[in-house]
């Protein structure tokens, strides 16, 4: 189960997550648990449900890496674009 949560000021504006329930609702509880830790600004958490994704992944499996770095990369051109808009701003 992997998904991920959008957060602001430590509240979930957005996630999805799929899989199978309990691999969601762990998903979830760590979202909600790095929401508390992280009280202002806007935070994108990816993760992985349940505890064997880093063993699969050792084994060669992509579980939640390529997710992640598509996130990065997209988090990434979605800034770069936010800094040229506010360029033009001024």
């Amino acid at each position: 189960s992997i998904g991920y949560m959008i957060i602001k000021n430590g509240k979930e504006v957005f996630g999805n997550f799929q899989g199978t329930q309990e691999g969601q609702e762990k998903a979830r509880r760590f979202s909600k648990r790095i929401s508390n830790v992280y009280k202002t600004g806007i935070i994108l958490t990816v993760v992985a449900g349940m505890e064997y994704a880093a063993s699969v992944e050792a084994k060669g499996y992509d579980v939640i890496t390529g997710s992640g770095n598509v996130a990065d990369s997209a988090m990434n051109r979605s800034m770069a674009r936010l800094k040229q808009n506010l360029q033009r701003l001024k």
